[in-house]
């Protein structure tokens, strides 16, 4: 399956809420993600952008959608809202699938100046720690580029 498609972004839903289900652990750790975050994918394979909007509450995916537009899409120009969500992340494709293969770290992709987050750093900061869990636990699902 194709990295950040509908079945995959699907499955990344599904196998983490079995996981919180089944691991207290884990659950523990991504306890903060207690909010609604969008992720904006540049430059996908195919000429798309792809906009993700992923619901959580207390850890558990409530549900992701998939959009996509032919690039360059409005996506981009488009200012983040605050109260749609609670952050907004934009990076090129090719960044999102260097860091699910562990190639790069979204740190280092800021630092790079390939990811760009909109949100409140402040408040961001404490979340941190649970995004990280549930990046890198995306990472172990399976997909192609």
């Amino acid at each position: 399956m194709k990295f950040q498609s509908r079945e995959h972004v699907s499955l990344i839903k599904e196998k983490h809420n079995e996981k919180c289900n089944g691991d207290s652990e884990y659950l523990r750790k991504v306890k903060a993600l207690d909010f609604t975050m969008h992720i904006l994918i540049i430059d996908c394979p195919g000429g798309v952008d792809k906009l993700e909007k992923w619901v959580f509450d207390k850890g558990k995916v409530v549900s992701v959608k998939l959009e996509e537009k032919p690039t360059p899409s409005d996506f981009r120009t488009q200012p983040w809202n605050p109260k749609e969500s609670f952050l907004r992340t934009t990076a090129p494709y090719d960044a999102f699938w260097k860091v699910a293969l562990k190639e790069m770290t979204p740190m280092e992709g800021l630092t790079k100046g390939l990811y760009r987050i909109d949100g409140d750093m402040t408040q961001l900061i404490s979340k941190l720690p649970a995004i990280t869990a549930f990046t890198d636990f995306s990472g172990t699902i399976p997909s192609e580029y």
